[in-house]
């Protein structure tokens, strides 16, 4: 397979639909029994998505994974889940949950999306930072390295590690050189590392947070998207006592911000939406969509025969690079199926810690279209 991105699948028979529809993704599936966990040889040391039942997913402990590997997205596939079973995916470090029956078509994209790595998504991705920080946990205060940083969570390396769903709050360099940023995380991996016998490689989910403390968060990941090497030599701002250094490169970096890329790609095109309604939708941060542009949206779901397309119009854009869209010129034929999708219970939902948004996601592809395509 070379370059393709591997996918850990832990089943026990009942994910059979899943492997067939991974394999059509050209991707390189490494599938597992439950028993067979605790056979470090069999499993890849880098998958980049872990799918399993719901069942394997709650008793699934630490991966052994490579020491620089970046920590894979989990997904879920449950019939019935309850909100218990949500509940308890989240602690234990799921991404996100699947209900059957689900659209295949849904599904399919999902996994393109997740699987995809281009431009537009490195800002979600986690991105390499190598600074001090310090954790406390209840009344002990541990220093720590902060290895890779997401909107969603962060890697560190310390020497002692809190138990597993531990609650800590984390003091995070601050992107304006400011203040340390406070965020509460909870414990949902640690592993041995390679770094030396007492090294713990600690992974955190961070809590739901105000949208001004994630915008925050956005901007410390944006500013290391070139990598942990423009730091060499300089603590970061923030990392230790508070600074007011000023970061020269910070504006430079700012430019990706702006960067548009052509949504020809399959996994460029899906983009995850929540907050459904007849009237409009949020999506992920993704693609660079601007104030009033014009897009194609098409909606899938298990209550729809195919696809619905319709058209929409960029009216804001939120923290974290979320876009908020109004649907336009709705007939009613399109009018009664989003209805249908809007009533129709989650196929898929988010575990992240989103704040003041719906966990339930909705599976889009998106094409931009010329302000003539649309009338006024």
């Amino acid at each position: 397979m070379g370059s393709a991105p591997t996918v850990l699948l832990i089943d026990d028979g009942e994910l059979d639909d899943v492997a067939r529809l991974l394999a059509d993704l050209h991707v390189s599936l490494v599938r597992v029994a439950g028993h067979e966990l605790h056979e470090a040889a069999r499993l890849p040391p880098a998958p980049r998505v872990v799918v399993a039942t719901g069942r394997r997913a709650l008793a699934l402990d630490a991966l052994p994974l490579a020491p620089e590997a970046p920590e894979p997205t989990f997904v879920a596939v449950v019939t019935g889940g309850s909100r218990t079973v949500r509940m308890a995916l989240r602690r234990v470090g799921f991404h996100y949950l699947v209900h059957r029956p689900v659209h295949p078509d849904a599904l399919r994209l999902l996994f393109a999306r997740l699987l995809y790595r281009g431009p537009e998504k490195r800002s979600a991705e986690r991105v390499a930072v190598g600074a001090p920080i310090s954790f406390r946990d209840g009344l002990r205060r541990r220093d720590a390295t902060l290895i890779e940083l997401s909107l969603t969570g962060c890697r560190l390396l310390a020497a002692a590690a809190p138990a597993r769903r531990t609650h800590v709050t984390l003091h995070l360099p601050d992107p304006e050189g400011r203040r340390t940023l406070s965020v509460r995380a909870r414990v949902v991996r640690v592993t041995a590392s390679e770094r030396g016998p007492a090294a713990r490689e600690i992974a955190f989910a961070f809590e739901p947070a105000p949208d001004a403390l994630r915008s925050r968060i956005e901007r410390l990941v944006v500013l290391h998207l070139d990598g942990p090497a423009a730091w060499v030599g300089a603590p970061l701002p923030g990392a230790g006592p508070t600074t007011g250094r000023h970061d020269p490169r910070r504006h430079r970096r700012s430019l990706y911000q702006k960067r548009v890329i052509a949504l020809s790609d399959a996994g460029a095109r899906v983009v995850l939406g929540r907050d459904l309604s007849i009237g409009g939708m949020r999506l992920e941060a993704g693609p660079r969509l601007e104030h009033g542009e014009l897009l194609s949206v098409a909606l899938h779901g298990a209550p729809l025969d195919a696809p619905l397309v319709v058209r929409a119009r960029v009216v804001r854009r939120g923290v974290s690079r979320e876009s908020v869209l109004r649907f336009i010129e709705l007939d009613a034929v399109a009018r009664e199926a989003l209805g249908k999708l809007v009533a129709d219970g989650p196929e898929i939902e988010s575990l992240g810690p989103q704040s003041g948004v719906s966990r339930r996601t909705v599976v889009t592809t998106v094409e931009r279209l010329a302000a003539e395509q649309v009338d006024r």
